[in-house]
Formats: structure tokens, sequence, C-alpha cells
């Protein structure tokens, strides 16, 4: 649903199709709108891509069952939580994972179609993008997207 609503905005805001989507990192809140940009370039680390295809891949053949059972397991872990720190972080887990069962009947994911290690750039008409990565700093892997022209980084979950 977020998904479907980010990119009717950006077409509205721009007036054209997006033409491409960069996965900052490997979270189910993020990948599963990538199947809102079909006619769009998905763009991820090499790493994001093996992880998402493993972690979506194991809901997919998921039964209703298996995934009642590993959100309920996912609810004792933040019961179970010794910290608030490792309480939100397993809150911010669980949510994400619930998300990705509750689009399961309608998850058909757009996995990335151009991979990259350090950094890309995009080059437009009327702009260039720098995607980059950094490594492991929320996730496995952490992509940003910079605009240099216009000073503007997008960061994913870097900064929260």
């Amino acid at each position: 649903q977020a998904g479907e609503a980010l990119r009717r905005t950006a077409e509205e805001l721009t007036g054209h199709a997006v033409r491409y989507v960069v996965l900052t990192h490997r979270d189910y809140d993020h990948v599963i709108g990538a199947q809102s940009f079909p006619q769009a370039v998905v763009i991820s680390t090499a790493t994001t891509d093996a992880v998402i295809r493993r972690r979506v891949g194991s809901v997919l053949a998921a039964g209703a069952e298996e995934l009642a059972q590993a959100v309920a397991d996912m609810e004792r872990q933040v019961a179970a939580a010794e910290t608030p720190a490792l309480r939100r972080e397993r809150e911010g887990f669980l949510a994400d994972f619930r998300a990705l069962v509750g689009a399961h009947a309608t998850l058909a994911p757009h996995y990335p179609d151009v991979l990259f290690e350090r950094s890309l750039t995009l080059q437009g008409p009327r702009r260039r993008v720098d995607v980059h990565s950094f490594g492991a700093v929320h996730t496995e892997s952490d992509g940003v997207v910079f605009l240099p022209e216009e000073g503007i980084l997008f960061c994913g979950d870097i900064v929260q």
C-alpha cells in the first residue's frame, strides 16, 4: 500500500514514470514496496540482493500456519528482551515481519535488476544520482542515495 502511494505521488509530482528504485537495505518495509514499481530498474548491493532473495523466498514458501508461528515466536522474543534498546530493535523486526505476512497473499517481489558493491552513478538529462554503500551499518549492507547538485542525501534507515 505504501509503495503504491509512493509511486503515485512520485509520478504526479514529476509527470513521469519512476525509472529507478534503490533498495537501501533488506528490511521488509523497503523490499515489499518495490513490487509497486514493475517498470522501474531496481538497484541494490549484491549483499542486499542475496539477503532479500533468501529471506523473502523463505516467506513465500511458508504456509499460513508457519507464518503465524513465526510471528508468535517474534512476539516472545520482544517480550523476553533484556534491555529497552533490544526490545525496540525486536519490535522493529516484528513490525517488518507482520507487514510481510500481511502482504503474503499479494507478494510479487521485484528483486534487484542492477547490483553494485561500493558505488554507482546514474546520469540523467537533468540530474546525477550517486549511490554508495559503506558496508554494514544498520543491516548487512546499507546504501545511501546522494544528489550532488542539490546537496540531498537519502540514508534509508542508517539515520533513525
